[in-house]
Order: C-alpha cells, then sequence, then structure tokens
C-alpha cells in the first residue's frame, strides 16, 4: 500500500540484512512500522512493529485478521472521511487516509489519475503476511519495549525533510535511542548526510523525500548503528 517514506521498493534487501543482524536476539522490533514493508520481509522468531499512527495499524491489524479493503473509493467518500475520521472505523481512516492519498501522504488530497489506487491497496493488503507479528499504536517513546536484549529498528521522519504531516524531535529521538543502545542494538535508516553513528548498510542512490528547499533530493539511503 502506499504509504510516505515507506520501505517497499528496499523491502527484500533490507528484510534480507536485519534477518542476519537479528540473529542470536531475543526479538526484533519495527518501532516505526507505517505499512509493514520491512518487518513483514524480516525473519525472527520473536517479531513486534509499532507506529505512532493508530490509524496505519488498524490497516495492519485488519489485514493480519483477514479482513476484506474496498476495491473502490470516490473522491466524494475520500473528502467524507477525511472530514469526519471519527465517524468511520480506524482501519477504514486508514486505508482511504494512506491508500488513496497522492504520495502515499495521509490526508494530502485524493489520488488521481489512471490507476485505482484503492484497489491497488486492497490487492497489495490482501498478500502482506503479518503470522505471528504482535502489532502494537504507540508513539515511539511510550513503546513498549519487549523483555531481552533485541534489534530495534528505526525508520522515523528524515531529519532535514518536510514531507510528513507531523512534527518530530529529531534530538530527543536520538537521545532516547543512545539510552536504548545501552542494551539493544539500535539500527535507523537516514539518508547519508544525515548519520549519527557507523553506516552498517548502504543502497544505491535514489531521489528522495523532498529537501527544505523543496528540491527532491538525489542521495544515498543507508542504516546505521545508534552507539550508547
Amino acid at each position: 500500500m502506499r504509504y510516505l517514506g515507506g520501505k517497499y521498493r528496499i523491502r527484500k534487501k533490507l528484510g534480507a540484512f536485519l534477518t542476519e543482524q537479528a540473529k542470536g536476539k531475543d526479538f526484533f522490533l519495527d518501532l516505526f512500522c507505517g505499512a509493514g514493508n520491512v518487518v513483514t520481509n524480516v525473519d525472527h522468531p520473536n517479531r513486534y512493529a509499532n507506529d505512532g499512527n493508530k490509524y496505519i495499524v488498524a490497516v495492519l491489524k485488519r489485514a493480519q485478521a483477514g479482513g476484506e479493503f474496498p476495491d473502490v473509493i470516490t473522491e466524494d467518500f475520500y473528502q467524507q472521511v477525511k472530514n469526519n475520521k471519527d465517524a468511520y472505523p480506524d482501519w477504514l481512516v486508514g486505508f482511504v487516509g494512506f491508500g488513496c492519498s497522492f504520495g502515499g501522504k495521509f490526508f494530502c488530497g485524493f489520488a488521481r489519475g489512471d490507476q485505482n489506487y484503492a484497489s491497488n491497496a486492497a490487492n497489495s493488503l490482501s498478500k502482506i503476511d503479518l503470522s505471528g507479528v504482535q502489532l502494537s499504536a504507540s508513539d515511539y517513546q511510550n513503546a513498549e519495549i519487549p523483555k531481552g536484549s533485541g534489534l530495534i529498528y528505526c525508520d522515523p521522519p528524515y531529519e532535514g525533510t518536510t514531507d510528513y504531516s507531523i512534527a518530530f524531535d529529531t534530538e530527543q529521538f536520538y537521545k532516547w535511542a543512545r539510552e536504548q543502545a545501552q542494551k539493544h542494538t539500535v539500527l535507523v535508516s537516514e539518508y547519508e548526510h544525515n548519520t549519527r553513528g557507523p553506516i552498517v548498510w548502504q543502497t544505491t542512490s535514489k531521489q528522495g523525500l523532498r529537501s527544505k528547499a523543496g528540491k527532491a533530493a538525489v542521495t544515498s539511503e543507508v542504516v546505521f548503528q545508534v552507539l550508547p
């Protein structure tokens, strides 16, 4: 399903890397799981996925339970859901708000064009395998960290980008991450120029999210380790 900042294009390569990194760990936690593209490609007996957006987590829970999704969403209905979120189930708000919005950004505008975005999203969700994944919806600071010593993978809003609809305190996040790194392995996805620790994995350059200057930067996306 379309989701801003999702890792769909690199999900298999990134998932294989994280699977290797998680070997011998008590758990794997995808802390900013979004549409679930990463956690579903990690092989570990104890997988956890969390996101601060309750609507996207509700979508994943419905998909996990084998629930169906609509294959047609009109622009009028899109606006109705956008303006009356409390009147609809959380999973439907998430499905419409992300899956049927331009660029997968939550209710940023109805996605028009030759594609049937609702049908594409429904088809994608019917194929996602969340078997055994424990899902939760919480701010990262309040997310329950499983017992033991695990691998915490973080894909927060990228520093210096403006496409996200939420305010995110990057410095506060890294303070929290360094605290967690005293017990767990903490890996973070970012652009190469924003790294704050040793790079452990890297993709080829690609067009990324918009910078503060409003330009779509071509850069390398990496995973780096946060040290205590």
